[in-house]
């Protein structure tokens, strides 16, 4: 289809796409990525399951020592309030599961409180928990002023600590 100015608009269309694919192939090739998954009861009794995958490929290029080393020296680090549940290798990925188990709001924000305090993160935490159960809302609203990465930091921090990572492969 031809524009005003006489070019093909499909073509360009297909370049920018072209060119959007390769930029989010590169983007997601290097460094890892969390997920987190919450889940809790009416009472606010539940857990925090934190996801982290990282592509063997990038393991190996960016990271020096062996996987049980990195292991073991996170396993020291690791706050008391949060439980590695698992660290698992396949054929493509390392994923590292983390657990963070409550019995209610303010044990949640106790936990969460110490962990940030430990990392020197100067964050109160805040949670707002609502169960609206009217004729115009029903369900749960859940809200917090910190995130999964402030939670995390003493595993970013040991790695970088152990020289793990060298400098120039910090930003991956």
């Amino acid at each position: 289809m031809k524009t005003a100015s006489g070019r093909y608009r499909g073509k360009s269309m297909k370049f920018k796409y072209l060119i959007c694919i390769i930029a989010f192939l590169f983007l997601t090739a290097c460094g890892g990525t969390v997920r987190t998954d919450m889940s809790f009861n009416d009472s606010f009794s539940g857990s925090r399951i934190m996801t982290y995958t990282v592509a063997n490929q990038d393991f190996t290029s960016y990271v020096s020592g062996d996987l049980s080393t990195i292991q073991s020296t996170l396993s020291s680090l690791c706050p008391e309030e949060i439980e590695i549940t698992s660290v698992k290798q396949d054929d493509s990925n390392i994923t590292a599961v983390l657990t963070l188990n409550f019995d209610s709001l303010e044990d949640y924000k106790k936990k969460v409180n110490n962990i940030l305090e430990k990392e020197g993160i100067d964050t109160v935490p805040e949670v707002v928990f609502l169960k609206p159960d009217s004729v115009f809302a029903r369900g749960v609203a859940y809200q917090e002023n910190f995130s999964t990465k402030d939670l995390l930091n003493w595993m970013y921090n040991g790695i970088v600590d152990n020289n793990y990572v060298t400098s120039s492969y910090i930003s991956y």
